[in-house]
């Protein structure tokens, strides 16, 4: 480390030429003034021979050491006044720096490295070989720690590589951060549609349900209208239809008994097929006949006919049979 008559001397020459400090921190005095650049560039050394190459790497060492000690020394004194003035009226630390060509932002530049090197660095010659912009930049608040670090092992020597590897990382952050929202876009989207998904299902079930409640009804239904048209009520209808064809036979074949010996008239034999007719006809419409409504309608036709073609062949046996026919059929 430079001894302390030097680090005075530096400072002298600080205080004296403060107004050509800028905001990176580059000191702008007249002795100085020479090595400031816009973009630090490295110096080809290849040009020279060897030992010329060796004398400029000990001055590039020495000088840079000479501005580290000169940033970090004007950070301690910057802090002591801010700490001095901490209990005066605000704004009174960045007025005071101004007057003498400091900025605020300056000034909070060299407090940050102060205060950085004295965290981060027990031996402090181990930070006296880097560059005071460097310093300035991972001393910042916000500085990424991998730069850090890369800085302290001696991965990162010059502010341009810092800058670069700075705006790749952000960059890597950009995309990162890109893909966090994408992803978190696309499990919202999944998070929406398997809610919907399971709504939808949900529905599927109840519809299942309803619809197998519906095709239990039909088939109830089915059930109950068959059996109301092929069941008992039908059976019941054919019953009561089919007595009167047997107790007409009964009473046709009493007739026959009755009047074997005489001759049945053209008349009769007429009636008897009319008769004969309509009782075929009648079963086989109710063999095919479905509708309720069409067998009531249809049976009183047919029992209607029959009772005509009853009366008339009752009438026309009365007068043509012998008396115990006539009898037989009145009572």
């Amino acid at each position: 480390m430079m001894g302390k008559g030097i680090l005075t001397g530096l400072l002298e020459d600080i205080r004296e030429g403060m107004e050509d400090i800028d905001d990176n921190g580059i000191i702008r005095n007249k002795e100085l003034k020479t090595l400031e650049s816009k973009e630090i560039k490295a110096f080809d050394y290849s040009k020279v021979d060897n030992d010329t190459a060796a004398f400029l790497r000990d001055k590039e060492l020495r000088i840079t050491q000479i501005k580290f000690i000169s940033a970090y020394a004007i950070g301690k004194e910057l802090k002591e006044v801010k700490e001095r003035l901490a209990h005066h009226y605000h704004g009174t630390f960045g007025k005071w720096c101004e007057s003498i060509g400091i900025t605020d932002r300056t000034a909070r530049n060299y407090i940050n490295a102060f205060e950085y090197v004295r965290k981060n660095f027990p031996n402090i010659d181990d930070a006296e070989k880097i560059q005071p912009s460097l310093l300035f930049a991972i001393s910042k608040p916000s500085a990424p720690l991998e730069l850090q670090q890369a800085v302290i092992s001696g991965d990162i020597t010059t502010h341009k590589q810092y800058k670069e590897l700075e705006e790749k990382l952000k960059k890597a952050e950009q995309e990162v951060m890109e893909k966090q929202r994408l992803y978190e876009n696309i499990s919202q989207s999944y998070d929406r549609l398997e809610k919907k998904n399971r709504e939808h299902y949900e529905k599927l079930k109840d519809m299942e349900i309803e619809l197998e409640y519906s095709r239990r009804k039909v088939e109830e239904l089915e059930a109950q209208l068959n059996n109301s048209i092929d069941g008992a009520e039908i059976a019941t209808a054919v019953v009561e239809i089919e007595k009167v064809p047997d107790e007409t036979l009964a009473e046709l074949e009493e007739l026959r008994r009755a009047s074997k010996s005489n001759e049945v008239s053209a008349e009769i034999k007429a009636l008897l097929k009319i008769l004969n007719s309509s009782i075929c006809d009648l079963g086989e419409i109710l063999i095919n006949i479905r509708d309720k409504d069409d067998i009531v309608d249809v049976c009183k036709s047919y029992l209607e006919q029959i009772k005509d073609s009853l009366l008339k062949l009752k009438r026309v046996s009365i007068e043509q049979l012998d008396s115990d026919l006539f009898y037989f059929i009145r009572d």
